[in-house]
């Protein structure tokens, strides 16, 4: 039968509980530190680029509102410039008006004077021919 050996067995058991530990203390433990390490700075890099992209959402957020802000406050601008002008314009539009209406009474008037002037003209003319006609049928002056 096989045999084994209590001092041989016991040398064997040292040996590696001597080799676990050091193996602990050189390589594990050391390995365990810098993975441990490397985790903490992927969680640190991990937490860094979440806040990086919630600012940039933010940031992109407040652009789209600036821009939208901006579209609305240019469409008001736009509404209250187009009502200036329409009212501007009315009011030139009740200017020429107002002056068309002048100017067509003022001719309307020069007309009227001339008419006037020209029917008294064409009164003494007719009275005139008239006498001169007179006279020329009976053959003798008519006063």
């Amino acid at each position: 039968m096989l045999e084994i050996n209590p001092v041989a067995l016991l040398i064997q058991i040292a040996n590696f509980l001597l080799l676990v530990f050091l193996l602990n203390k050189l390589l594990f433990k050391p390995i365990r530190a810098i993975l441990a390490e490397r985790a903490g700075r992927m969680k640190k890099l991990s937490d860094s680029a979440e806040a990086l992209e919630a600012r940039a959402l933010a940031s992109e957020r407040e652009i789209h509102e600036g821009r939208d802000a901006s579209k609305r406050k240019g469409l008001g601008e736009k509404e209250r410039l187009k009502a200036e002008a329409q009212g501007e314009e009315r009011k030139l539009i009740e200017e020429a008006m107002e002056s068309s209406d002048h100017k067509v009474a003022e001719a309307r008037k020069q007309l009227e004077a001339s008419m006037s002037s020209i029917k008294e003209s064409l009164d003494l003319s007719v009275s005139a021919l008239s006498r001169e006609a007179a006279s020329r049928i009976l053959g003798r002056s008519v006063s």
